[in-house]
């Protein structure tokens, strides 16, 4: 938008999506739109500029960092995980792990991909949460966290994220009624070699490491392209078998 300035560009914005409910029958309260801006600035606008914004369940900060969200996840865990110890004198480890699995992974799965980059420390807040849950259902106090994930047939959270990251992928490339802002973050490589086989993904250029190397664009992409040749030719659920069972992330 030529000759617009920033705040001027996000008010045009936020009006044609005003229209746009408008249209579709739907009521719009403006002393609910909340505004984030992501880095820093020093631009000082005329309506108010939130730190972080919850939005469908995720808490989303200013420097993408997800502190704040993952301090959500862990309390919200955290209170399930009270009350199974509040009854574990009544209650037997299979059913504990049924809990475990009904109740609280889904937490630790929800929208996982998107704060994938939380960085070091808040991932391993996450995983050391779910290694004392695990140990408390399995009475189990010395064993490393990989034989844990073992004995009850899971990867690490790690893993399953980029278990995810693949089948989003793989939704976003042969998936026609896909979303489009997706499909859009991926292009297949065109060339007239076939050196490591077919739909082989063109890597974004990485402008900066925050927000290109540590991108979903960017490592779904390198992931996707270290896949084995026939792995990128399956159809959905034979590709969804293999990678909930592939071992070389």
């Amino acid at each position: 938008m030529v000759g617009l300035t920033p705040e001027e560009c996000i008010c045009q914005e936020v009006n044609v999506a005003n229209q746009r409910y408008k249209n579709n029958g739907m009521i719009v309260n403006e002393k609910k739109h909340q505004a984030l801006i992501l880095g820093k600035t020093e631009h000082n606008f005329s309506f108010p500029v939130n730190n972080s914004i919850d939005i469908f369940g995720m808490t989303i900060d200013n420097r993408l960092s997800f502190d704040n969200h993952v301090l959500v996840i862990c309390k919200k865990i955290n209170n399930k995980f009270n009350v199974m110890l509040k009854f574990r004198r009544l209650i037997n480890k299979e059913t504990l792990l049924k809990l475990y699995k009904a109740f609280i992974l889904p937490h630790f799965y929800y929208c996982s991909s998107v704060c994938h980059f939380c960085g070091a420390h808040n991932a391993d807040k996450v995983d050391n949460l779910n290694k004392q849950i695990l140990r408390f259902i399995l009475q189990d106090y010395n064993s490393p966290y990989d034989i844990l994930l073992g004995k009850v047939n899971m990867k690490s959270l790690f893993i399953r994220r980029l278990q995810n990251f693949m089948i989003t992928l793989y939704k976003s490339l042969y998936f026609t009624n896909y979303p489009g802002y997706l499909k859009d973050m991926f292009t297949v490589r065109s060339s007239s070699y076939n050196l490591r086989g077919n739909y082989i993904l063109a890597l974004p250029n990485p402008k900066t490491t925050t927000y290109s190397l540590h991108s979903f664009s960017y490592l779904a992409s390198k992931i996707w392209n270290s896949l084995p040749g026939i792995y990128r030719t399956l159809n959905f659920l034979e590709f969804k078998q293999v990678i909930l069972r592939y071992k070389a992330f």
